[in-house]
C-alpha cells in the first residue's frame, strides 16, 4: 500500500506523508511501520488485538495505533469504518516518530506535538479507543471525507495546506474528547483451551442481538450444561452473567458519552423490552439509566 500521496496536477511530484483509505480495509488495522492509523469505526461490531491484549471493537468510536503496534482485526459484524493514514511530519516539519523531542522543538513544536497524544499514550485500561458522541462522531466523519476529497482529487492548488489543516482539525478534535478521560470497554479475558476463545469472540460480536444459551451451545456443538461449566472455569462467569455485564458496560459507555434515547441504547445492546434494560442496569451498575446518565454525561454538564 503506497502510504504518501503524490502530486498530479498541481506541485507534480510533491510528497505528502498520508493517505485516505476510505471505507472498509479491516483486514490490516495496524500502521504498517510507519504511519499512524486513526480508524473511524462507524458501525457494526467486532474484536481487535492490540500487542498481547484483545478488545471489543466498538461502533462511534475512533481507534488512534501508533505506527508500529501489533494490532489484528480478530472477528467483525457488519463493521463500516473510515481509516487514515499519517506521518506526524504532516502536521510540523520537525515531529518524528521518536518523542523524546532534544532541543530543537519550539513551545508551538510542542503545542503542535500535543496532538498526537491519543497515539502515543497507553495505559492499562487506554488502548487507543476513544468513544464519541454521535454528533461528533458524524463531524469526524465528514472531516475525514473532506480529507479523502482532497488527497484523491487535488482540486487546486491548496489542496496539502487544506489537507493538513483537515488533519489538525481532526487531531484537535479527538485530543478534546480523549482528554474527557473516557475509553473504550474493557479487555477480553484469555480463554484459549477448550474452544472458550471462539465463545468469547462469539459473544462480543453478536451482544446487540438476542442469544440464548441453548442456541450458543447448538453453535458450538455441546450443551448448555458443558458449556457453561467450562466457560466459567475460565472467565468466573457464566455465559448469561459474563453477557449481562459486557452489555451494561457499552450501555453504560453510551449513557455517558452521547445523548441518545435510553430505547435505542437498549436495543443496540440486545435489549428489546426497555424496562427489561432499566431494571437490569439499575442491578448491575447501582443506577437508574436516567439517574446514571443525569450524574455522569458529560454533554449535560
Amino acid at each position: 500500500m503506497e502510504m504518501s500521496t503524490i502530486g498530479t496536477r498541481f506541485y507534480p511530484q510533491f510528497r505528502l506523508d498520508m493517505v485516505y483509505a476510505g471505507r472498509g480495509n479491516m483486514e490490516e488495522v495496524g500502521g504498517y511501520g510507519n504511519r499512524y492509523r486513526l480508524l473511524l469505526i462507524q458501525s457494526g461490531a467486532g474484536v481487535v488485538r492490540v500487542n498481547d491484549r484483545r478488545f471489543p471493537l466498538q461502533p462511534q468510536a475512533v481507534y488512534c495505533f501508533r505506527e508500529r503496534e501489533d494490532v489484528e482485526l480478530l472477528d467483525g459484524t457488519g463493521i463500516s469504518a473510515l481509516s487514515l493514514y499519517f506521518h506526524p511530519n504532516v502536521i510540523n516539519r520537525k515531529l518524528t516518530f521518536d518523542r523524546s523531542g532534544g532541543g530543537d522543538l519550539s513551545l508551538t513544536d510542542g503545542q503542535d506535538q500535543w496532538c498526537l497524544k491519543p497515539f502515543d499514550e497507553r495505559t492499562e485500561a487506554y488502548y487507543g479507543c476513544i468513544p464519541l458522541d454521535p454528533a461528533l462522531s458524524r463531524h469526524a466523519e465528514r472531516i475525514l471525507e473532506d480529507i479523502g476529497f482532497n488527497l484523491q482529487h487535488q482540486p487546486d492548488n491548496s489542496w496539502p495546506c487544506r489537507s493538513r489543516s483537515l488533519l489538525l482539525e481532526l487531531l484537535f478534535l479527538v485530543g478534546r474528547a480523549y482528554q474527557r478521560g473516557e475509553t473504550g470497554p474493557q479487555g477480553i479475558p484469555d480463554a484459549a483451551a477448550d474452544g472458550m476463545e471462539d465463545v468469547l469472540l462469539y459473544l462480543h460480536v453478536h451482544y446487540g442481538s438476542k442469544l440464548k444459551l441453548e442456541d450458543i451451545a447448538r453453535k458450538f456443538n455441546t450443551n448448555k450444561t458443558t458449556l457453561n461449566q467450562k466457560f466459567k472455569a475460565y472467565t468466573g462467569y457464566s455465559i448469561v452473567a459474563y453477557l449481562n455485564g459486557f452489555r451494561m458496560q457499552m450501555a453504560s459507555s453510551m449513557l455517558r458519552n452521547t445523548t441518545l434515547s435510553r430505547d435505542e441504547i437498549a436495543s443496540r445492546v440486545g435489549f428489546k423490552d426497555s424496562a427489561h434494560f432499566n431494571r437490569s442496569f439499575s442491578k448491575h451498575i447501582g443506577y437508574s439509566p436516567s439517574a446514571y446518565r443525569s450524574e455522569f454525561c458529560w454533554m449535560l454538564k
